[in-house]
């Protein structure tokens, strides 16, 4: 309904937000580039998977706390099911690679399969690095549900949650549980699922002008871009993804080419990496393909892995993912 419409909107804008960040840092490794001066693009391409834990937080205020675990149990069907592809493909890739640059295949495939370690399985990423979303996403959503259980009030809640992802960025800016909060982990996701469920649950309507929220957003953006103070600096992204949540739950959104673009959203976060991937190996066989100009690459490389997402989802979906799904269930 309503609220899938106006939540699509910015489901897309962030899915291609993410794109734009795996990209700079492709950009950055791939071209031997210091991205330094796009330090404050990235710091407003940061709102990006904040924004999506939100907006499943406030979809599910509007669903039962029963219906809150099923989707919990949804989301890890399929991280481990696109976990497994990555793994299958990264082994693949690395023995493409190393054929590429005339070198030993099975050895690059067995240090692809050597690095795989707890750690990853913590943190989410033993399929690829962009996949601790899924992992995240499922901890917060099954944590709030244990919340929900014990905790009638949304405030006490909230404050509680709060309190918990205070305790994760302290531990982060002081070198602990690195290697099971790495990206913020699970009470990242908690913290920004909590937000979007509470201005659901509460009602809570646009109680400031847009002046705020882009006051809100300069604020952070200046602060991370120019000013970077270590993990401390995401509180202030609290009051944007807040002030976003309430305005939409203020204005009804409307059915347009944009909203039906959110569709796709998931299918750009879960396969653009792959896309990004290709492309690189895409630079070594076709060295023409190399761009100097960066506004010019960074348009290239986003529209590439965002097209090739969409295309390859189609037949993923079909012959691996649904099948893999239904069968985990």
């Amino acid at each position: 309904g309503d609220v899938y419409k106006r939540q699509d909107k910015v489901k897309f804008v962030a899915a291609i937000g993410v794109v734009l960040i795996h990209v700079f840092a492709f950009i950055d490794s791939a071209y031997n580039e210091p991205l330094i001066e796009l330090q404050w693009p990235r710091a407003i391409f940061n709102y990006a998977v904040p924004l999506f834990f939100a907006i499943t937080g406030y979809i599910l205020s509007s669903r039962t706390n029963e219906y809150m675990l099923k989707y919990a149990g949804s989301v890890l069907r399929l991280f481990i099911s696109i976990s497994l592809f990555y793994y299958v493909v990264s082994l693949l890739m690395a023995g493409l690679e190393a054929w590429l640059y005339e070198e030993p295949v099975m050895d690059a495939v067995m240090v692809i399969f050597r690095s795989k370690s707890w750690r990853q399985f913590a943190q989410g990423t033993i399929g690829s690095y962009h996949l601790w979303y899924l992992w995240a996403s499922f901890l917060g959503i099954s944590c709030l549900y244990g919340l929900n259980k014990i905790i009638n009030s949304p405030r006490i809640l909230i404050v509680s949650v709060f309190a918990l992802y205070l305790v994760s960025l302290y531990c982060l800016q002081n070198g602990l549980l690195t290697d099971i909060l790495r990206y913020g982990g699970f009470p990242k996701a908690l913290m920004y699922t909590s937000i979007g469920y509470y201005v659901g649950v509460q009602g809570d309507y646009w109680k400031y002008n847009w002046r705020v929220l882009i006051g809100w957003i300069f604020v952070y953006v200046v602060t991370f871009g120019f000013f970077y103070q270590g993990e401390y600096i995401e509180l202030l992204f609290i009051p944007v993804i807040y002030l976003v949540i309430t305005f939409f739950n203020r204005y009804k959104g409307q059915e347009t080419v944009i909203a039906k673009l959110g569709d796709y959203s998931d299918q750009i976060y879960l396969l653009h990496a792959l896309g990004i991937n290709v492309y690189g190996l895409l630079l070594f066989v076709f060295p023409k393909l190399q761009i100097h100009s960066l506004p010019i690459r960074v348009v290239l490389i986003t529209l590439f892995a965002t097209v090739f997402s969409l295309l390859v989802y189609i037949p993923l979906n079909r012959f691996y993912l649904e099948p893999m799904q239904q069968w985990l269930k």
